[in-house]
């Protein structure tokens, strides 16, 4: 047997194959009651405190009911108090770093939401799954929650976060650009920049417009990407975003001397890392 920090589990496949078939004897396990008992089992915790449900009861409960077809699925998959509770925890781990644990708290806390039409709640959540599978590299899942994060809510009026949109757009973009897709991370960039304009978010904008500008320099498209940098520079004249994002303005006159210099203005390049 293999160990790991919550069970038991077979050192190799064929081993689980064997017991579970008719070649197994009296050996046998059945693994259909095996799920049903587990399911029943966390559910009776469930009824009891569900506040005190443990971590693996929380991360494979919703698991183990559609396993095994449950007749109390529909009970728990409309429990919204269930997903706040699954949530808090996906944050706690993710918070020490245990991001595996994270994303299957995460993804179950999702479950609930997207099943009782909590459409903004069940967006928030995707947004959190994307930053946590950017925090482990895992780009392509990341860019996946993001992407059914903005679907979620793709016909949504009223949100309560006027921001979510732009935040799955930024994320989106960030792990797209990390995979050097300079095409799409461009126009996710854009789209962001046009939606804060939408909302009057103006120190959101100016950050996505510099994204957006960055990214046009490491696709080698300098006269583009000065253009947009000139154009941040006159919003600038008229904001207090120097005071108010003092790191943020220091990374735009470093990304717009990279663009200067490798366009050939290299005196100009100087003045922006100078101010920086």
């Amino acid at each position: 047997l293999a160990a790991n920090q919550e069970h038991l589990s077979f050192y190799h496949k064929s081993f689980k194959d064997w017991i579970i078939s008719d070649e197994a004897d009296e050996y046998i396990v059945d693994y259909d009651f095996g799920l049903k008992s587990l399911a029943s089992g966390i559910y009776k915790s469930y009824e009891k405190d569900k506040s005190a449900m443990n971590d693996f009861e929380l991360k494979h409960f919703i698991t183990y009911m559609e396993a095994s077809k449950d007749p109390n699925l529909g009970e728990v998959l409309a429990d919204g108090d269930l997903a706040k509770l699954m949530m808090k925890r996906a944050r706690e781990k993710a918070e020490n770093f245990a991001y595996g644990e994270s994303v299957k708290l995460g993804h179950m806390a999702y479950k609930i939401c997207e099943n009782i039409n909590k459409k903004e709640q069940a967006s928030k959540t995707a947004l959190f799954m994307g930053d946590v599978f950017d925090a482990m590299c895992q780009l392509d899942e990341s860019i996946k929650w993001c992407q059914k994060g903005l679907d979620v809510i793709e016909d949504e009026k009223n949100l309560a976060d006027k921001n979510l949109p732009g935040e799955l757009r930024l994320r989106l973009a960030d792990a797209i650009f990390r995979k050097n897709e300079w095409k799409e991370a461009i126009d996710q960039f854009h789209k962001a920049y046009l939606y804060y304009d939408e909302i009057s978010n103006q120190n959101k904008k100016l950050e996505a417009m510099i994204l957006e500008a960055n990214t046009l320099r490491n696709a080698t498209d300098y006269k583009k990407s000065i253009a947009l940098f000139e154009e941040i520079e006159d919003e600038l004249r008229n904001k207090d975003f120097k005071k108010e994002n003092e790191g943020q303005y220091i990374n735009y006159l470093i990304n717009y001397a990279w663009a200067l210099q490798e366009n050939g203005d290299g005196l100009e390049a100087i003045e922006c890392i100078e101010k920086a």
